[in-house]
């Protein structure tokens, strides 16, 4: 008896450790739930300064936040904009779960949700980091999509979510060791709208080869009919927006053909954004330190385009 009693304490103490680790000493949850607690005070500034317009709140993930600025958006279109990005990592679900919770009837969500996402099978599913999130926001049902999806896990996919893995806890170690910065991205990446920019470059300077998948899962299916159904119920207006993608010049036409299946099959249940290029650029002087994250060039030019095609959408 005296042996279980041990286990089990054991096993509780190895549970709590395992949860700070995830949640309260993450780095990476620090960057990104500060972030959180920032654009609640930001779009809620936004509303103030244009109280009768309906505001446009871009929602996806880092390549979200790495891509879209505001400002542009807004010079392009005539609408206010806000860009709610956070890593794609934290899940689909739980970030447009947020973004449900800023919106308000009338205003535009516009979805830049990775193609990933969306052609891969368990991506859907609810992430550690997500977990982190939620549980820092204290509703641990976000990460599972919370009151927008209806969304819960069980308190053993809750336990299973904040154990931390081996390579986690390798990486958190030799951070802390080594003494420099515990996360890529900081405070001094932050710019104006909730847009995020680093100087950190392209590892190799070259595009993806590969041509990727162009069809919905089952899954993501029903994710885009949810969310088709959210926003009437909501009276928010949605539209999907593909994230650019530093592509290789031999495999930019077979990309760009996949991608518009791809899009096609979206369309058929939310409007989609005009992008002539699919999403597939070739240029390395419009990506940072990855596939999706764009230099200030790059994202001025996608801001622009992204502006106007959300002009031509709300006002044919």
């Amino acid at each position: 008896m005296k042996l279980l009693i041990r286990l089990l304490v054991i096993a509780c103490l190895a549970f709590v450790a395992g949860a700070l680790l995830g949640v309260k000493w993450n780095p990476e949850a620090d960057f990104w739930g500060e972030r959180r607690t920032q654009e609640s005070h930001r779009v809620a500034a936004l509303r103030e300064s244009f109280p009768e317009t309906p505001l446009v709140l871009f929602c996806g993930g880092s390549s979200c936040a790495f891509s879209v600025d505001p400002g542009l958006v807004t010079a392009a279109s005539g609408r206010a904009a806000y860009n709610l990005g956070t890593s794609a990592w934290a899940g689909p679900k739980y970030y447009v779960d947020r973004a449900f919770q800023l919106a308000r009837a009338g205003d535009i969500v516009v979805l830049g949700i990775e193609p990933n996402f969306l052609t891969e099978p368990e991506l859907l599913k609810p992430s550690s980091l997500g977990m982190a999130l939620a549980w820092r926001g204290l509703d641990p049902a976000a990460a599972a999509g919370g009151r927008s999806f209806g969304g819960s896990l069980t308190v053993k996919e809750q336990v299973g979510l904040l154990r931390p893995g081996a390579r986690y806890l390798v990486t958190w170690a030799g951070k802390l060791l080594a003494g420099g910065p515990r996360y890529h991205y900081g405070p001094a990446d932050a710019r104006e709208g909730g847009r995020l920019e680093t100087a950190r470059g392209h590892p190799t300077g070259r595009g993806d080869a590969a041509v990727h998948p162009s069809r919905l899962t089952p899954e993501a299916r029903a994710l885009l009919e949810q969310i088709a159904t959210l926003a009437k119920e909501r009276q928010v207006r949605v539209a999907y927006a593909l994230p650019w993608y530093f592509t290789a010049q031999e495999s930019a036409a077979a990309n760009r053909e996949a991608r518009g299946r791809l899009l096609e099959e979206i369309a058929a249940i939310l409007p989609v954004l005009d992008d002539p290029a699919r999403g597939v650029q070739t240029d390395p002087a419009w990506f940072s330190d990855t596939h999706y994250h764009l230099t200030a060039a790059g994202s001025q030019e996608r801001s622009r385009q992204l502006g106007e095609s959300l002009g031509r959408w709300l006002d044919p």
